[in-house]
């Protein structure tokens, strides 16, 4: 899904000629009725037109009472146009927006293709708002493979089609088909009018791991067999799925695997081997689920130990049917369970080092002797609450950059107490220049509080010595540092920040006395060869994943990278989806943004 914006509007400018074209109508009066009849029908190098739906290219936010363009499509019409991100919108259509809701004026944009979008745009740093016309394009999709058509009934929101083509995928013998069904039909997915059936998703997954399904199918199909949940119990064959997805390195196999050993399912009962085996699932990231039987089976060994003997015969009961584990379940009970942590316990006792995945690369490139980075990483300052993880998100980010190919000796690291005003002035602006040559790509990375001037809604980042009542004199705002990097004589200058500007918690502070939330934060465009990759938008919250140990999305920065994705367009994607499902699941927003002219195409890599 990440890269399908792009994909999309290479294809309007140049569809090939030998296509097919193959229409679809919210009426029904295209050459196909539905999307699933146009999707089953299409061939490679086919591609799907919805005759009424028109692009623009440009996504809109609300912040405050104003309306501001989020992001633009790489190759859109809105960016022929000229508009960037950060631009107020004024009017739609002619029409006063200031009192609508982004649901309400988010209509006002769509239209059939060929038609004017008219909007008056207000720039940043401009007084008046000019007005912009803007002609839809047509909605073209690339149809050829599974990926493509499942791509294509997602995009157009038809929960229907998708769920037909998984189906029929699967009956054809799909393995990804059907390893998304079983877990669809385990645990249902009324969106997609898939009622909860195990008997069916035993039968999917068993289909699944037949067909050389990976370690989550495999997991599932053990748990199911174990439990006797939709098949036949078999503790022994579950035993021994269990062990597959194990050693394929999943961790609640290993969790699921070591509560068979504690209560002898289909394998030898053995405490000894229980516990090892929770304590590797812990290590490996299936927490807090495999702590808790962890502390318990060792707790229930204390208890053991201090009975009389004759009290210890009776064996332990085995447990309820346990269902097996998705990724999103795991995720939920992560977030519970990191909830209740909080509120039982101060901040104080967690432990101040933890380990992540995604600590080290797990690539290697090509080293370029040119290129620089100044990395800073603020957790605890000097008169200020403590921005969590920031100085272990700054070590990892600069093990990446070395992995990226910034050579060790051009990497500047600003940590903690090291990080004050005069550093910051000294390293982004007298040392960058001194160093760049027009070969360079410079990239500049900053973890720890932002903070709002709350009258202006100028940004700041916060230094180890700031002070949020004086942040003109002891901060650094976000304008100087986008003009001082724009101003470099160089190939390209790359920014990521963790951190966020609404004085609302997280990463961000505010003077005090005043206010807990700063909507109206001034935007700021990067100019020149910058591109900037923020944490959040607006008066939103940059949180963390205590469970990692990483900043929200340092951690998710950090996990694109080592999955592959190397532009800063295919990295935003990524971010954006699982930043925000994230965020959600904490009951707050958190939207990634990439803004800079071309950003989406920059290479981290080269």
């Amino acid at each position: 899904m990440k890269k399908i914006a792009y994909a999309l509007a290479a294809l309007v400018l140049a569809a090939p000629a030998s296509a097919r074209s193959i229409h679809v109508a919210k009426d029904g009066s295209g050459v196909y009725k539905t999307v699933y009849d146009a999707l089953t029908h299409a061939a490679d190098g086919d591609e799907l037109i919805a005759d009424d739906i028109g692009k623009v290219g440009a996504a809109i936010q609300k912040d405050g009472t104003d309306f501001l363009i989020k992001g633009i499509v790489a190759g859109s019409a809105a960016e022929k146009a000229g508009l960037k991100a950060g631009d107020k919108i004024v009017l739609i259509n002619d029409r006063d927006i200031a009192r609508m809701s982004v649901e309400d004026a988010v209509p006002l944009m769509r239209g059939k293709p060929g038609t004017t979008l008219k909007l008056h745009i207000q720039k940043v740093g401009d007084d008046e708002a000019r007005p912009v016309e803007i002609v839809r394009l047509p909605l073209v999709m690339p149809i050829s493979d599974r990926k493509s058509k499942i791509t294509a009934a997602l995009t157009l929101g038809d929960n229907d089609a998708y769920a037909r083509l998984l189906k029929d995928f699967a009956a054809g013998g799909d393995m990804r088909a059907q390893q998304e069904l079983a877990f669809d039909y385990y645990y249902g997915a009324p969106a997609m009018n898939i009622e909860k059936d195990e008997r069916e998703g035993a039968r999917l997954a068993k289909a699944a791991v037949d067909h050389g399904g990976g370690k989550e199918i495999q997991r599932l199909w053990g748990s199911m067999l174990t439990d006797g949940v939709g098949v036949a119990k078999d503790p022994e064959k579950g035993a021994k799925w269990l062990q597959r997805a194990m050693d394929a390195g999943d961790a609640w196999a290993t969790y699921l695997l070591g509560r068979s050993y504690e209560y002898g399912l289909g394998v030898p009962r053995s405490t000894k081997e229980a516990l090892a085996l929770y304590e590797k699932a812990v290590k490996a990231g299936a927490t807090p689920t495999a702590q808790e039987a962890l502390d318990k089976l060792k707790a229930s060994q204390n208890q053991t130990a201090a009975r009389p003997a004759a009290a210890q015969s009776a064996p332990a009961p085995a447990p309820a049917p346990q269902a097996a584990l998705s990724r999103e379940e795991i995720k939920q009970m992560m977030s519970e369970a990191l909830h209740e942590q909080a509120a039982q316990k101060p901040a104080a006792e967690t432990p101040a080092e933890k380990s992540s995945e995604v600590d080290a690369p797990n690539y290697s490139k090509k080293t370029r002797p040119d290129d620089l980075a100044v990395v800073i990483g603020i957790e605890k300052y000097q008169n200020l609450p403590a921005a969590s993880f920031a100085e272990r998100d700054a070590t990892a980010v600069r093990a990446h950059l070395v992995a990226l190919g910034y050579p060790e000796r051009n990497i500047f690291s600003l940590i903690g107490p090291q990080a004050t005003k005069s550093a910051f002035t000294k390293e982004l602006e007298a040392r960058l220049k001194k160093l760049v040559k027009p070969d360079s790509t410079v990239f500049v990375y900053y973890s720890g509080h932002g903070a709002p001037d709350p009258k202006s809604g100028a940004a700041y980042l916060v230094p180890y010595d700031g002070d949020p009542e004086f942040l003109d004199e002891t901060a650094y705002s976000l304008k100087r540092l986008y003009a001082k990097l724009g101003a470099l004589k160089a190939r390209r200058v790359i920014v990521a920040l963790d951190s966020c500007f609404s004085g609302a918690g997280g990463h961000s502070v505010l003077a005090k006395g005043v206010r807990p939330l700063v909507t109206r934060i001034e935007a700021v465009e990067p100019s020149g060869p910058v591109a900037a990759l923020t944490a959040s938008s607006g008066g939103e919250i940059s949180g963390a994943l205590d469970e990692q140990g990483h900043g929200l999305f340092t951690y998710y920065f950090l996990k694109g990278l080592n999955d592959g994705d190397m532009t800063l367009g295919a990295l935003h994607g990524y971010l954006k989806s699982h930043v925000e499902d994230e965020a959600r699941r904490h009951n707050r927003d958190q939207t990634p943004q990439l803004i800079g002219a071309g950003a989406g195409e920059t290479p981290l890599d080269k």
